[in-house]
């Protein structure tokens, strides 16, 4: 074969595959599927919607925990949920989320600084508790019943943190770091 046809045969393959893909039904993605939407159970009727930016209220009935999912449509009073799932690990939210849902909520929610205690003093989020990572494990400041939410300086140590604590059965949110934090800082 010689080099034009090879090219030709690949340029063949490109445009066939472009094709192909333009027209293969992607899946919808989250609210555009009949109206559904997903939202990540928080405290109270207080819903984290799966962009990790948004809070929804939502008044369920039945009892759930943090961390499970609901499935559901309609806005405001005209909510219907048509599905519950087991909560999951690995959730994420930004850290300007994280410090709203700290105020909106009670006491069993823990916003966490996750570095040491001289970075956490040089400056940190409103409402935020410092337990250095190397400490968490040990730490009484939150049960397994409370839903904790973790930061560091750019994410790495509270993401470390996340997986260590969720393989100890708490459940955990990931809200990054405080170098991408835009909001009021506590000295």
């Amino acid at each position: 074969m010689n080099k034009f046809m090879a090219v030709a045969l690949i340029i063949f393959i490109i445009a066939i595959a472009f094709l192909t893909l333009k027209f293969i039904k992607k899946p919808e993605s989250e609210g555009n599927l009949a109206g559904l939407k997903e939202a990540i159970y928080l405290r109270g009727d207080l819903f984290l919607m799966s962009d990790g930016k948004t809070l929804v209220n939502i008044e369920v009935e039945e009892e759930l925990e943090a961390g499970q999912r609901v499935i559901y449509e309609g806005e405001g009073d005209n909510i219907e949920i048509s599905e519950i799932t087991d909560r999951s690990t690995g959730d994420k939210m930004s850290l300007e989320t994280a410090v709203e849902v700290n105020k909106k909520t009670d006491s069993s929610v823990k916003l966490i600084d996750v570095r040491e205690v001289g970075e956490f003093e040089s400056g940190h989020v409103p409402g935020a508790i410092n337990i250095p990572m190397g400490t968490l494990t040990e730490s009484k400041e939150f049960t397994k019943d409370d839903l904790l939410i973790l930061y560091c300086r750019s994410g790495a140590r509270s993401a470390a943190a996340q997986r260590i604590l969720e393989q100890e059965g708490y459940y955990v949110i990931d809200a990054g770091g405080i170098i991408s934090y835009s909001g009021e800082i506590e000295r």
